[in-house]
């Protein structure tokens, strides 16, 4: 007990020893932070894009995209039906959805089923039918079976694993954790997009039912997250727990759902902190430099010889999009954080336009850089499908940022394309440097209190 409480003050203190000297600046050298499109006609270029797309009826499937890649897809055309205020695509969504649930429902790989409960709230944020409100509920129930209760992380032992795991990884307990693997007994991996989708599924379903039983696993996900997989800058692909082994593969899905899922989870009474690490996260994940090039271009995916081959990676930039657009709309109009995010967005949909789309055409390379693509591929309008919809409700040239004239392209350092374990991290940081003045007083006050709080138990001890 004294240990954990030594390591929650050592964290604190490292919390408020970030500094307060940068902010959520648009960098300058980003190609077109801003676009003067009218709404109207943004509307149009995401129907275009949507309406590219043909599914199998008996599997619910989109025609030559992937299981994965499939869920995406309907969270993206529930989405636009919901910025876009109409019943566009209900009888789709909904068929589909009962295909996938009745026919072809994979839980082998648990993103998989947590993806579709997504796509299930998001239809019942759009077209209000209790239906889809019932197969993302019944789904949170068959994901919630993998999750580690404090119980099971106390005892090193879950039901569905024959191996122990670790009570605590990083000095933090594993409680909160979603097995990824739940068709072998003995892979006890949690990795982010896991974890964090099932965060931003049980922070929607606390919103819309109150139900208390969410707001509980949603908090245990949060803290699982931001001990075990958060670095100070990104969400880390994943844990091993039966040996606390950490796999390192930079992708930026983790990152985005948990993005949304802290914004959705600071809405539960007594959370409001979690804002602010929403707010930090998403400033460093937007500027990491591994997937963001020096014209603010998200180029995860790159380099790749082949464009025309299909693979779930291509989509993983959409729902980092769709994390930040969340955060962006719950956000304070024209705060820092939401300028950053419009500016990003808004940077991507300006690339799509000019270098993906083909020349007065509708289809889309995952690519955002030239050449455009030739013909259709599905899974370059997967990994649009969310930029397009993001950019209907940003504001028309309302940032005040202008980018350099010659910035087109700038250079990154390559996306790692391996996944590798290490067994050691350092204690994640919480920096401050790209909060907002307001965010920093909050958090700072909550912190010093919490200072107080363990100072005191320690006294006691």
């Amino acid at each position: 007990m004294r240990t954990m409480l030594f390591r929650m003050l050592l964290l604190l203190l490292l919390f408020c020893a970030q500094g307060f000297t940068q902010d959520y600046f648009v960098p300058s050298e980003w190609r077109e932070p801003t676009s003067s499109r009218p709404r109207d006609e943004r509307i149009s270029i995401a129907k275009d894009l949507i309406d590219t797309l043909t599914y199998n009826s008996t599997s619910g499937l989109v025609n030559n995209l992937t299981y994965t890649q499939s869920a995406n897809w309907h969270c993206g055309l529930a989405i636009s039906a919901w910025i876009i205020g109409k019943q566009d695509n209900a009888a789709t969504v909904k068929n589909n959805l009962i295909a996938v649930t009745t026919n072809n429902f994979d839980v082998t790989l648990q993103n998989n089923p947590i993806n579709w409960g997504l796509a299930a709230y998001y239809a019942f944020r759009a077209y209000n039918d209790n239906a889809f409100l019932n197969i993302s509920t019944t789904i949170w129930d068959e994901a919630y079976t993998y999750f580690i209760t404090p119980k099971e992380a106390s005892s090193g032992r879950h039901p569905t694993k024959n191996v122990s795991i670790q009570s605590q990884c990083r000095g933090a307990s594993t409680a909160g954790g979603v097995f990824y693997a739940s068709h072998k007994l003995s892979d006890t991996g949690v990795n982010g997009a896991t974890v964090g989708g099932f965060l931003a599924l049980t922070a929607y379903l606390y919103e819309v039912t109150s139900n208390t039983t969410y707001a509980s696993a949603a908090g245990l996900s949060a803290e699982f997250i931001m001990s075990q997989l958060y670095d100070g800058t990104i969400i880390r692909d994943g844990i091993i727990l039966v040996d606390c082994g950490l796999e390192t593969l930079v992708i930026t899905d983790n990152s985005g759902f948990v993005i949304e899922g802290l914004t959705v989870y600071s809405n539960v009474p007594g959370n409001s902190t979690m804002k602010a690490l929403a707010n930090n996260l998403t400033a460093t994940v937007i500027k990491f430099n591994q997937w963001t090039d020096a014209a603010g271009i998200l180029h995860e995916g790159q380099p790749d010889p082949d464009i025309t081959q299909s693979g779930d990676g291509w989509g993983f930039k959409s729902i980092l999009i769709r994390g930040l657009f969340e955060a962006w709309r719950r956000s304070p109009p024209n705060s820092d954080v939401a300028n950053l995010i419009q500016s990003y967005i808004t940077v991507q949909y300006n690339a799509l336009l000019d270098f993906s789309r083909t020349p007065g055409g509708r289809f889309y390379s995952p690519v955002w850089r030239p050449p455009p693509a030739a013909h259709l591929l599905p899974w370059g309008q997967l990994a649009a499908i969310d930029v397009m919809n993001s950019a209907i409700n940003l504001p028309v040239s309302n940032v005040t940022v202008t980018a350099s004239s010659t910035a087109m392209f700038g250079t990154a350092t390559p996306s790692p394309n391996t996944a590798s374990r290490v067994n050691s991290w350092a204690l994640p940081s919480y920096p401050l440097a790209y909060m907002s003045i307001s965010d920093r007083l909050s958090v700072l006050g909550i912190v010093v209190a919490q200072f107080l709080a363990v100072a005191s138990l320690l006294s006691r001890i």
